[in-house]
């Protein structure tokens, strides 16, 4: 998969993992020192790159990033940032209430995203 989306053309694939973290967690982070910081993103976001380079095949080159903050606008800042031609991304397949109540990251993505956006189950 990780080569038709990437069109083989060269160009480049990035793996992002957001870690929503609560305010006392975020604070607890401030605590620790950069190595530190970096050892638990790595903790926090292993299992989840590990599931997309399955998914994407494990020969397909991609660069890892964590960050910390609102999935949602992570999301669209770095594709901002990096100027993306295309998020690729999973859907939670939240109920209807708890989207309706807490609001899709998809949803808003594809509402503020500058390129196309494809949600993937």
């Amino acid at each position: 998969m990780g080569r038709e989306v990437c069109g083989g053309q060269g160009a480049e694939l990035i793996l992002l993992h957001v870690h929503a973290a609560r305010g006392s967690e975020t604070l607890a982070l401030g605590a620790l020192d950069a190595a530190q910081i970096e050892e638990a993103e790595r903790r926090i976001a292993g299992p989840s790159f590990d599931k997309a380079r399955a998914a994407i095949g494990h020969a397909t080159a991609a660069r890892t990033l964590v960050s910390i903050g609102d999935p949602a606008e992570e999301i669209v800042a770095l594709a901002r940032r990096e100027r993306a031609s295309l998020i690729v991304m999973g859907s939670r397949g939240l109920s209807p209430v708890r989207e309706l109540l807490l609001g899709s990251v998809s949803e808003k993505v594809i509402r503020h995203a500058h390129c196309a956006v494809t949600v993937v189950r």
